[in-house]
């Protein structure tokens, strides 16, 4: 055996030349932690083993094996540095070994963050050292230090002291220039040991606390293009700062624009009707719907969109400059057909204020209008008629019929009459009502002569009216 010894624990171990094939180590690496037990196997050769001079070589720790086959153990591997080495010497007198690739690790004991030489408040545009204390880790060069700003990365580093294996405390530095935004951001460090694939996976990793910055800004004016209030505040808040115990701060507050004040008022209440007229509408005949909106500021500000059923009719706004709470209306022309029959008219007003109003902007919307449409129904004589009156209500409403003279009583939904006659002409009055209300529908019916005959079987007229009144 062939060995040079430079330190108690530390030895250097030469391979003779003449060796075909060294010994074999599994795992070939391994890394364990400060402490924790530890184990390997060597075998010792495959082919060239023609004396019967082998061995491992270990400081601590016990060794077995059976034939070329040793395993080395030890309950707690706590030596730092130590070298394990597997031998054989050939026919020819050379000694071949193999030395055990071997790393012996200790996480962090702690990290921490602070500034070199400065505590308290900074100013903007001026240069300060962050340092990331690390103690009681090793191997120090496996170790990368990462400091964060917030959850950005701001830098890695790595030890210098490159052949170090017992802990050691380390120090890391990194230098940042403040600014505005800095305020508030928290800084921390990461130390990560990176020991390659035969380590713990993943990596373990010490991370710091937070460590906050606080800014020392100076003297600034605060532009506001447009504050809203509302009636009932008597202030608003405006600029929200954090003090530092040890810093003064002077604020002042100063109004010198009134035009950047904007009162906001919702409005009170919103309506629609037509105007000057009551009842039943005409078909194709023009009418005005309006909406009146009550104690709304500021007025400008407000879009009003008229509706019939879900689809917008139009959308209108005030020409008035008033700042203070108003009434205004809003008119829209329609012309009815005899698919308006029934629709429901309303209007919605919002108060768009920007962005620096309420999001999403007020809206106060209008009762339902129902429209009454009177058409006459054309048929021919002979045809059948179906006048459905159908509703929706809650509770289930009852139905009465107004009929032309000498015709018989009826209380159904829908009315047929199998085979017209001129004697069915005239007017139909639909009555639905349960304990919400009560509603009507007209139904007019004219009856032409057959001009001629149709074959096979007759026609047949259906006229639907349907309402939705419910508690």
């Amino acid at each position: 055996m062939v060995f040079l010894i430079i330190s108690d624990i530390y030895t250097l171990f030469l391979t003779g030349l003449g060796c075909t094939e060294c010994p074999v180590f599994t795992p070939s690496a391994l890394v364990v932690k400060y402490g924790d037990p530890a184990s390997v196997t060597c075998d010792v050769c495959q082919k060239d083993c023609s004396e019967d001079v082998f061995g491992l070589e270990h400081p601590v720790g016990k060794v077995t094996g059976h034939g070329t086959t040793m395993i080395w153990t030890v309950d707690r591997l706590t030596e730092w540095g130590i070298s394990v080495m597997c031998y054989y010497n050939n026919g020819a007198g050379d000694q071949c070994c193999s030395a055990l690739d071997l790393s012996i690790y200790q996480p962090p004991e702690s990290v921490s963050i602070s500034f070199v030489n400065h505590t308290g408040m900074m100013f903007e545009n001026q240069q300060y050292t962050l340092q990331c204390s690390v103690q009681n880790v090793a191997p120090v060069q496996s170790l990368t230090v990462t400091f964060y700003r917030g959850n950005t990365a701001l830098g890695h580093l790595q030890s210098n002291h490159s052949e170090e294996k017992k802990p050691v405390n380390e120090t890391f530095t990194l230098n940042i220039n403040s600014s505005r935004e800095d305020d508030g951001a928290q800084y921390c460090c990461e130390a990560k040991l990176e020991l390659g694939p035969a380590g713990p996976q993943p990596p373990p990793v010490v991370t710091s606390e937070k460590l906050n910055l606080t800014l020392q800004r100076k003297s600034e004016k605060l532009k506001v293009n447009k504050i809203v209030i509302y009636p009932s505040e008597t202030s608003k808040t405006l600029l929200t700062v954090k003090k530092d115990k040890s810093s003064p701060v002077d604020l002042c507050c100063n109004v010198s624009d009134s035009q950047a004040l904007c009162l906001r008022l919702p409005p009170e209440s919103v309506s629609i009707s037509f105007v000057n007229h009551t009842g039943m509408m005409f078909e194709n005949q023009q009418y005005t719907l309006q909406c009146s909106v009550q104690n709304v500021a500021p007025v400008q500000s407000l879009t009003v969109t008229f509706y019939r059923g879900n689809i917008a009719k139009g959308h209108l706004q005030s020409n008035s400059e008033q700042k203070k709470p108003v009434n205004e209306t809003f008119t829209l022309n329609i012309t009815p057909s005899r698919e308006d029959d029934g629709a429901q008219y309303w209007c919605e007003t919002k108060l768009e204020l920007g962005p620096d109003g309420p999001q999403r902007p007020p809206v106060v919307t209008s009762e339902k209008l129902p429209a009454i449409v009177h058409y006459v129904i054309t048929i021919t004589e002979g045809d059948t008629l179906h006048l459905n009156c159908s509703s929706v209500g809650n509770p289930s409403p009852s139905y009465t019929w107004t009929l032309p003279t000498n015709s018989p009583s009826y209380s159904g939904s829908v009315l047929t009459i199998k085979s017209v006659g001129f004697e069915h002409e005239g007017q139909y009055i639909c009555t639905v009502s349960n304990t919400v209300g009560t509603v009507t529908k007209e139904f007019n019916i004219d009856v032409q002569g057959e001009c001629c005959q149709i074959l096979p079987g007759k026609r047949v007229t259906e006229v639907q009216s349907q309402y939705y009144f419910t508690n």
